[in-house]
């Protein structure tokens, strides 16, 4: 496995496709990869080569290149909105999302969702708190970091809690 990574490292894959999700900062044993923004401000991993030990964790959490192995998952889309105006007006795409943190919520789950904070940073957090899920309205259109919260919905999902997370 080694061998088959010490020319390629995360970093090198095409820009353009990288989400900035993040996953493979959390995977590294060593530490050695940061997120780090390019010059437009959007985040991409960045290799310390000096802690890199070639272990291959990081391709094998990508999603985008695990996406393109053994892609046998089918697709269904909906399309839906709100019924409630007031609620329709107060989101975007429908409304869909406040619905689905709602019941969730309800449900004695968590939402994972994108907020504004007081400093205009965008980030997402988790919640199980309905008013603390309505921040999660409106589509924010920029890139957000949510991988610093992976390792607390694992720890959920490990709990048995339902948890949706909205990008």
């Amino acid at each position: 496995m080694k061998n088959h990574f010490k020319h390629l490292t995360i970093d090198k894959i095409n820009q353009k496709l990288c989400t900035g999700c993040g996953a493979c900062s959390l995977i590294c044993p060593q530490k050695a990869i940061k997120m780090e923004e390019n010059h437009l401000g959007f985040l991409y991993p960045k290799i310390d080569k000096k802690k890199c030990i070639s272990c291959g964790l990081c391709f094998k959490r990508c999603h985008l290149i695990q996406k393109t192995k053994n892609c046998t998952n089918i697709v269904t889309q909906y399309a839906a909105q709100h019924k409630d105006i007031e609620i329709l007006n107060a989101t975007t795409s429908g409304g869909i999302a406040d619905i689905i943190s709602k019941y969730i919520i309800t449900k004695g789950g968590y939402v994972c969702g994108c907020i504004i904070d007081q400093n205009f940073n965008i980030k997402h957090i988790i919640t199980n708190d309905l008013s603390e899920a309505e921040l999660f309205r409106k589509s924010k259109y920029v890139q957000s970091t949510s991988y610093h919260n992976f390792p607390e919905i694992k720890k959920l999902l490990n709990a048995n809690k339902l948890v949706c997370f909205i990008s």
